[in-house]
Protein backbone atom coordinates (compact mmCIF):
# COMPACT_ATOMS: atom_id res chain seq x y z
CA UNK A 1 0.00 0.00 0.00
CA UNK A 2 1.44 3.28 -0.96
CA UNK A 3 1.89 6.03 1.93
CA UNK A 4 -1.05 8.22 2.39
CA UNK A 5 0.09 11.66 1.35
CA UNK A 6 -0.46 13.87 4.82
CA UNK A 7 0.53 17.41 4.58
CA UNK A 8 3.72 18.17 6.93
CA UNK A 9 1.16 19.65 9.34
CA UNK A 10 -0.87 16.98 9.41
CA UNK A 11 1.90 14.49 9.71
CA UNK A 12 3.63 16.22 12.87
CA UNK A 13 0.14 16.16 14.17
CA UNK A 14 -0.44 13.02 14.21
CA UNK A 15 3.06 11.79 15.50
CA UNK A 16 2.38 13.95 18.59
CA UNK A 17 -0.46 12.31 19.13
CA UNK A 18 0.88 9.10 18.98
CA UNK A 19 4.01 10.08 20.81
CA UNK A 20 1.62 11.41 23.65
CA UNK A 21 -0.33 8.40 23.61
CA UNK A 22 2.44 6.56 23.56
CA UNK A 23 3.67 8.24 26.27
CA UNK A 24 0.52 7.36 28.72
CA UNK A 25 0.39 3.92 27.74
CA UNK A 26 4.26 3.45 29.19
CA UNK A 27 2.86 5.51 32.39
CA UNK A 28 0.13 2.93 32.77
CA UNK A 29 1.93 0.31 32.35
CA UNK A 30 4.84 0.98 34.64
CA UNK A 31 1.86 2.04 37.21
CA UNK A 32 0.72 -1.50 36.84
CA UNK A 33 3.54 -3.61 36.99
CA UNK A 34 6.08 -2.07 39.08
CA UNK A 35 5.77 -1.29 43.30
CA UNK A 36 4.71 1.93 42.94
CA UNK A 37 7.24 4.69 43.43
CA UNK A 38 7.11 6.65 46.93
CA UNK A 39 8.17 10.12 46.35
CA UNK A 40 8.38 13.11 48.76
CA UNK A 41 5.14 15.00 47.13
CA UNK A 42 2.75 12.15 46.53
CA UNK A 43 2.15 9.07 47.08
CA UNK A 44 0.63 6.47 44.91
CA UNK A 45 -2.43 3.94 46.80
CA UNK A 46 -2.69 0.92 44.95
CA UNK A 47 -6.50 -0.54 43.86
CA UNK A 48 -6.53 -2.75 41.74
CA UNK A 49 -7.24 -6.36 42.21
CA UNK A 50 -4.91 -8.38 40.11
CA UNK A 51 -7.64 -9.52 37.92
CA UNK A 52 -8.30 -6.13 37.44
CA UNK A 53 -4.57 -5.11 36.47
CA UNK A 54 -4.49 -8.22 34.10
CA UNK A 55 -7.79 -6.93 31.82
CA UNK A 56 -6.28 -3.30 32.17
CA UNK A 57 -2.76 -4.32 31.14
CA UNK A 58 -4.37 -6.54 28.04
CA UNK A 59 -6.11 -3.62 26.82
CA UNK A 60 -3.05 -1.30 27.37
CA UNK A 61 -1.29 -3.71 25.63
CA UNK A 62 -4.30 -3.54 22.92
CA UNK A 63 -4.01 0.54 22.75
CA UNK A 64 0.00 0.25 21.96
CA UNK A 65 -0.86 -2.07 19.06
CA UNK A 66 -2.83 -0.32 17.57
CA UNK A 67 -1.44 2.77 18.43
CA UNK A 68 1.69 1.16 16.22
CA UNK A 69 -0.39 0.25 13.37
CA UNK A 70 -1.51 3.84 13.29
CA UNK A 71 2.26 5.13 13.34
CA UNK A 72 3.10 2.70 10.83
CA UNK A 73 -0.07 3.05 8.31
CA UNK A 74 0.08 6.68 8.25
CA UNK A 75 3.95 6.56 7.69
CA UNK A 76 4.25 9.08 10.64
CA UNK A 77 8.04 9.86 11.54
CA UNK A 78 9.58 9.49 14.84
CA UNK A 79 10.74 12.62 16.56
CA UNK A 80 14.81 12.75 17.61
CA UNK A 81 15.45 15.34 20.68
CA UNK A 82 18.76 15.05 22.11
CA UNK A 83 19.13 14.49 26.12
CA UNK A 84 20.30 17.34 26.25
CA UNK A 85 17.17 19.56 24.87
CA UNK A 86 15.13 17.64 27.21
CA UNK A 87 17.42 18.64 30.73
CA UNK A 88 17.17 22.37 29.16
CA UNK A 89 13.65 22.27 28.64
CA UNK A 90 12.86 20.40 32.12
CA UNK A 91 15.45 22.82 33.87
CA UNK A 92 13.79 25.68 32.15
CA UNK A 93 10.30 24.82 33.28
CA UNK A 94 11.57 24.41 36.68
CA UNK A 95 12.91 28.09 36.61
CA UNK A 96 9.23 29.35 35.29
CA UNK A 97 7.58 27.18 38.11
CA UNK A 98 9.86 28.48 40.71
CA UNK A 99 9.69 32.38 39.67
CA UNK A 100 5.96 32.22 39.89
CA UNK A 101 6.44 30.69 43.76
CA UNK A 102 8.11 33.47 45.33
CA UNK A 103 6.18 35.82 47.42
CA UNK A 104 5.51 38.73 45.56
CA UNK A 105 3.53 36.01 43.18
CA UNK A 106 1.87 34.38 45.24
CA UNK A 107 -0.06 37.65 46.59
CA UNK A 108 -2.53 36.49 44.11
CA UNK A 109 -3.66 33.84 46.50
CA UNK A 110 -3.91 36.37 49.67
CA UNK A 111 -1.27 38.04 51.61
CA UNK A 112 1.41 36.29 52.51
CA UNK A 113 2.64 37.49 56.40
CA UNK A 114 6.26 38.89 56.23
CA UNK A 115 7.86 36.65 58.40
CA UNK A 116 6.23 33.04 56.10
CA UNK A 117 6.90 35.72 52.87
CA UNK A 118 10.61 35.75 54.31
CA UNK A 119 10.71 31.71 54.54
CA UNK A 120 9.11 30.68 51.59
CA UNK A 121 11.52 33.16 49.49
CA UNK A 122 14.41 31.86 51.02
CA UNK A 123 13.53 28.31 50.04
CA UNK A 124 12.85 29.65 47.02
CA UNK A 125 15.68 31.36 45.83
CA UNK A 126 17.83 28.35 46.97
CA UNK A 127 16.50 26.32 44.30
CA UNK A 128 15.99 28.91 41.47
CA UNK A 129 19.79 29.43 42.23
CA UNK A 130 20.65 25.63 42.00
CA UNK A 131 18.51 25.42 39.01
CA UNK A 132 20.39 28.63 37.37
CA UNK A 133 23.75 26.69 38.49
CA UNK A 134 22.46 23.43 36.24
CA UNK A 135 21.09 25.77 33.72
CA UNK A 136 24.65 27.88 33.35
CA UNK A 137 26.43 24.24 33.99
CA UNK A 138 24.36 23.24 30.74
CA UNK A 139 24.65 26.27 28.83
CA UNK A 140 28.84 25.67 29.28
CA UNK A 141 28.51 22.30 27.72
CA UNK A 142 26.98 23.22 24.28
Amino acid sequence: MAPLDLSDNHRRSLSVTCRLVEKALIEIEDLLTRPPQQVLTSRVEATYEPAEKRRLLASVQKLQEQNHQMFEALSLVATTISDRQIVEANLSHLWVILQDSKPEHLKRFGALPQEIAREVDLHVQALLNTVSQLLALHTRQD
